[in-house]
């Protein structure tokens, strides 16, 4: 056999990697940005966030450190979307209320609405499976933060939701991944 072009400098995967464990992690946000739809140009709130506590805190951060080692173009994945107008206000302001019950004296409104000011602070996620189907057809699982809780109902204990499988007609809808990317995603 012959030795591998670039073998001294190739990093190694041995095939271990860690993975989130399902349910309640207190996570802090660790940057903000505003994003509109292509196509009904609704507003959605854009959180970044990492573990903050627990075994696993830093989780995102190692999980961004080594996808970096191969690839300089590597996205940070500790995404939650929310968006904020229309039907969506409800759920909006129910996350935001449980942001602020888990970071004392924060008040969103008395910061007038600045996005800005939710960097640093504490919540809940609630993690579990999302179904997806791969570039080459087959179906398979994404671990993400599905919902925002106070961080008090996490440490109390959570359940992980049931699994979110994925319907034929979800290919076609706006998060299918044709028709959104992280690309424009400074963090």
């Amino acid at each position: 056999m012959n030795k591998p072009q670039g073998y001294d400098e190739a990093q190694s995967y041995t095939g271990d990697f860690e993975t989130l464990e399902l349910g309640g992690h207190v996570c802090k946000i660790t940057a903000v940005k505003i994003e509109y739809t292509q196509n009904t140009n609704a507003e959605v709130l854009v959180l970044a966030f990492d573990i903050a506590e627990g075994k696993q805190a830093g989780f995102y951060q190692r999980k961004f450190d080594e996808a970096r080692k191969s690839n300089a173009q590597a996205k940070w994945q500790g995404i939650y979307r929310q968006f904020t107008q229309g039907n969506s206000t409800p759920y909006f302001k129910g996350m935001i209320e449980n942001i602020e019950k888990s970071n004392a004296g924060y008040n969103f409104a008395n910061t007038g609405f600045n996005e800005q000011t939710l960097v640093g602070k504490l919540f809940g996620g609630v993690f579990g499976r999302e179904q997806y189907k791969a570039q080459d057809g087959s179906l398979k699982f994404a671990t993400k933060c599905r919902n925002i809780r106070t961080i008090e109902a996490i440490r109390n204990g959570i359940e992980p939701p049931e699994d979110k499988l994925l319907k034929e007609e979800q290919n076609n809808s706006y998060f299918s991944p044709d028709n959104y990317t992280e690309d424009d995603l400074p963090f």
